[in-house]
């Protein structure tokens, strides 16, 4: 699979990457090595780069759920809320993420969300009505 990402100011093939770490001694630089030998720093803060490199947010493919799964958000107020999840990205990094499609053009990874709890097989209100049982 090709697939090329920008490194500082360079884009690289990430097949021909060997391997990248973050520097030991200043932790916002990532340091990348290539497979001819050659070394790339560039600042990395947030480490949008590194996950860029892994793959973590690059799908490869998207897989239907056969039954809708549920993504759990905690509300403002404190309560959970809940909103159906159709389809699974499957990302080059090899995760499987859930995906929240808004409209005909927007994809989002509904665990980026700062709010996310965690990907559910039922609603809230199916979980409560077992609990009771």
């Amino acid at each position: 699979m090709v697939r090329f990402e920008k490194i500082g100011n360079t884009y690289v093939n990430v097949d021909k990457i060997r391997s990248f770490w973050r520097d030991s001694t200043k932790d916002e630089i990532l340091v990348v090595k290539l497979d001819d030998g050659e070394v790339l720093r560039t600042h990395d803060e947030r480490g949008g780069w590194q996950s860029a490199i892994s793959g973590y947010e690059h799908i490869v493919q998207v897989i239907p759920c056969i039954k809708p799964l549920y993504v759990r958000y905690r509300g403002e107020d404190g309560n959970e809320c809940e909103s159906p999840v159709y389809y699974m990205g499957l990302c080059a990094s090899g995760d499987i993420r859930p995906l929240e499609i808004c409209g005909t053009e927007m994809v989002y990874f509904s665990d980026d969300m700062s709010n996310f709890i965690g990907l559910y097989s039922e609603t809230l209100e199916e979980e409560r009505r077992t609990d009771f049982e």
